[in-house]
């Protein structure tokens, strides 16, 4: 009985959370010129969802490759940034305009930081806010990090900002630094750590800062024992290592530890990956998964960058 028992749960278990097949080395997909930059993982269902920098659409990519499309909106110029909270049913897009989208247009190039909701099963949109209405500047909406209660940190790549949305979709100021100023992309990444704190990475630099969630967030500065030079996206793993991923010259994922709460940090290893971009990252459950975005072709010329086949890449250390 104590073994009919447990097989039961063990096949409850595997209903509620799938265990998906995948291939060897990471997942390829294709969809044509969708240059995706951000990456979320909904662990009901085994999907992937991918952003796309050049239509603003966000697709979903089964572990077997098959792509299709989740959301379409007008208000989905590029969309960036991704995050799935199953907890509360829903996918939290970042929106810009960095002026490589088939909709970018003068009204929203550089100043659109749109953080938009959409229904986790059904890719209907739930709510919409405009960041970049709170303040002055230009704008690039860029990652996603939730805490525990549900409330949402946002950073701005173009302005030293963290907007704060609560679960009403109430928008405000989180923190503003001039030390998170910068010539080009600044603030990027973002994660919600153990303790109750933020970790965001600052691209121009490669500095990483620690926010206190319950206030004051006064950004402190962590100190590496080497900067991090065009640190994209940041991934924070059930063991409380710290993933970075680097683009620009340098193609590489890093695991940073730290054992102080994140007053200092040591790069612990690295992995170097495809040079066609990687942005940012997720685990499925215990697999690490690196977007090789090729948004270097993007940037380089949009009406000339054709690619249809990206991917999905497995990154273990």
């Amino acid at each position: 009985m104590i073994m009919t028992t447990r097989i039961c749960w063990l096949l409850a278990l595997a209903i509620v959370f799938p265990t998906p097949l995948f291939a060897a080395g990471g997942i390829e997909f294709k969809s044509a010129t969708v240059y995706p930059e951000g990456i979320a993982y909904n662990e009901k269902t085994a999907e992937f969802f991918v952003s796309s920098m050049r239509h603003g659409t966000v697709g979903v990519v089964k572990a077997d490759g098959k792509y299709k499309a989740f959301a379409k909106d007008p208000l989905l110029v590029s969309s960036v940034g991704l995050h799935a909270d199953p907890e509360r049913g829903r996918l939290l897009v970042c929106v810009s305009d960095p002026g490589v989208s088939e909709k970018t247009s003068p009204t929203t190039q550089k100043k659109l930081a749109r953080l938009m909701a959409f229904d986790l099963k059904t890719g209907k949109k739930r709510n919409t806010v405009e960041l970049g209405a709170l303040a002055d500047g230009q704008h690039f909406c860029n990652d996603i990090a939730v805490d525990g209660e549900g409330n949402v940190y946002v950073t701005d790549s173009f302005s030293p900002l963290i907007y704060r949305v609560d679960p009403a979709f109430k928008a405000s100021i989180f923190s503003k630094d001039d030390r998170f100023k910068a010539e080009g992309f600044g603030l990027n990444g973002i994660v919600h750590a153990r303790g109750g704190f933020l970790i965001v990475g600052k691209s121009d630099d490669g500095s990483l800062w620690k926010l206190n969630e319950k206030g004051p967030p006064a950004p402190e500065q962590v100190k590496l024992s080497e900067k991090l030079p065009n640190a994209d996206g940041l991934v924070m793993s059930d063991t409380g290592d710290l993933i970075v991923i680097q683009n620009g010259e340098i193609h590489r994922v890093v695991r940073v530890k730290s054992t102080d709460g994140w007053k200092t940090a040591n790069v612990d290893k690295a992995v170097v990956v495809d040079a066609s971009f990687p942005t940012t990252g997720v685990f499925a459950g215990p697999k690490l998964f690196v977007n090789i975005s090729r948004l270097n072709e993007l940037f380089a010329d949009p009406k000339k960058a054709k690619s249809d086949t990206f991917t999905l890449k497995e990154v273990s250390f």
